[in-house]
């Protein structure tokens, strides 16, 4: 799961360009900063903080246990099948029988179809919900943090220029849309401070 999820967690927050410390609603005391005094930047790197949430014993375990849900269901019904198949084996396809546990092999094999293809959409939802909720934790508390530091405005960016790996082009285009930031002070990356409020 851990190229899906650097794929929307780089939709979700490279979409967003520059993020401004807190959105004005929010953070009254930091937009009005933000109009009356000289814009002061920080930076954080959501994408490290939130890959370290969203891979949490905790979370994990949910998405297993969800997985596992749909794939005893798709088993129970693979079982049947195999039954159903095993009976029609040895059934004259002249028997009356035989028509009617063909139509119920029928019948289970369009019930998995339709059970994997809910499955699949109820994981990757859930998947989806998780990583909003973790966002919207980081992001709130980046923002919070650098208001208290008397930042106005904060990046979404990563840290550093190495290791990226050229892997494809599509993945050097998603490495190089987190990094936004191109030069700033290693004193005004706010991670450290980020990652201390949310214990990681």
């Amino acid at each position: 799961m851990r190229q899906i999820e650097r794929i929307v967690v780089l939709a979700v927050v490279v979409c967003l360009g520059l993020v401004v410390v807190a959105d004005r609603a929010a953070t009254p005391a930091v937009a009005d900063r933000a109009g009356s005094a000289e814009a002061k930047v920080a930076s954080v790197d959501v994408y490290d903080i939130m890959n370290k949430l969203i891979n949490a014993a905790e979370r994990v375990a949910k998405r297993d246990e969800l997985v596992k849900l749909w794939n005893d269901r798709l088993t129970g019904l693979e079982k049947d099948m195999m039954t159903m198949r095993s009976t029609l084996q040895v059934l004259p396809q002249t028997d009356p029988e035989y028509k009617r546990v063909e139509a119920q092999l029928g019948a289970k094999m369009n019930e998995m179809q339709s059970a994997r293809q809910e499955g699949l959409a109820q994981i990757e939802r859930f998947q989806a919900e998780q990583l909003v909720e973790v966002y919207q934790k980081v992001a709130g508390t980046a923002a919070s943090t650098a208001a208290e530091l008397g930042y106005t405005h904060l990046i979404a960016s990563r840290a550093t220029f190495e290791n990226i790996e050229p892997k494809s082009q599509e993945t050097v285009l998603q490495e190089l849309l987190a990094r936004p930031l191109v030069v700033s002070p290693k004193t005004d990356d706010i991670t450290a401070n980020v990652k201390a409020k949310l214990g990681v």
